[in-house]
């Protein structure tokens, strides 16, 4: 996958139209085969914050991946999220976290959402300093968004990243969505790179 030039390491952002594309599949079987190539850090970004999915599919994953400690992943950046409802912001550092998969050099975030107070809500918001900030210390950081059926997080942070991938389950037969999809993402200045049809769930490997 060659991406749009930029200073450093790239930013790539996998989303879909609905629910049940297979976005998290592809976007971990990105990373992975990543992974097993890279020298430099691979960033796996689940922007489902509350859900943290990503991380509990690692965590309980049968090829019995080790998840290391936790991590600071502010980079000395504002981060790409805030909390809704409380006036005293958290220390980003105590509440989000990346987990390396030793022995790989893939590491998956996780964002503390038991932590969030009684009508409290996270959100992602647009901060393009932090994704520069993580070009600087990866080879690729690959952001898993909520279908748009669910989630605008993706569309906040389209123009932040250098491209966008879209997912489509490889059974659809209309493709209305995905260019409704594309349409939105162009609006919001990102850059779309191309689409993904999905077939089935995560099989690729660390040495894939």
């Amino acid at each position: 996958m060659r991406l749009p030039s930029s200073e450093g390491g790239r930013t790539v952002l996998f989303m879909s139209a609905r629910s049940g594309e297979g976005t998290s599949d592809v976007a971990a079987a990105f990373c992975e085969h990543v992974a097993g190539r890279s020298q430099r850090p691979i960033m796996l970004y689940d922007l489902d914050l509350a859900a943290n999915a990503q991380f509990e599919a690692y965590r309980n994953d049968p090829r019995g991946l080790k998840v290391g400690p936790a991590l600071d992943m502010t980079f000395g950046a504002d981060p790409f999220w805030r909390i809704v409802g409380r006036p005293d912001a958290p220390d980003p550092a105590a509440i989000y976290k990346a987990h390396r998969l030793e022995p790989s050099r893939l590491f998956v975030s996780r964002f503390a959402y038991d932590d969030l107070r009684s009508g409290e809500r996270v959100e992602v918001v647009s901060a393009p300093g932090y994704w520069a900030a993580v070009r600087q210390r990866v080879e690729i950081a690959v952001l898993d968004a909520p279908s748009l059926e669910r989630s605008r997080a993706g569309l906040a942070l389209a123009r932040d990243v250098d491209a966008v991938v879209l997912v489509v389950e490889a059974d659809a037969r209309n493709p209305a969505e995905a260019i409704a999809a594309r349409e939105a993402v162009e609006a919001r200045g990102g850059h779309v790179l191309g689409v993904v049809l999905s077939r089935a769930p995560r099989t690729l490997g660390w040495s894939d």
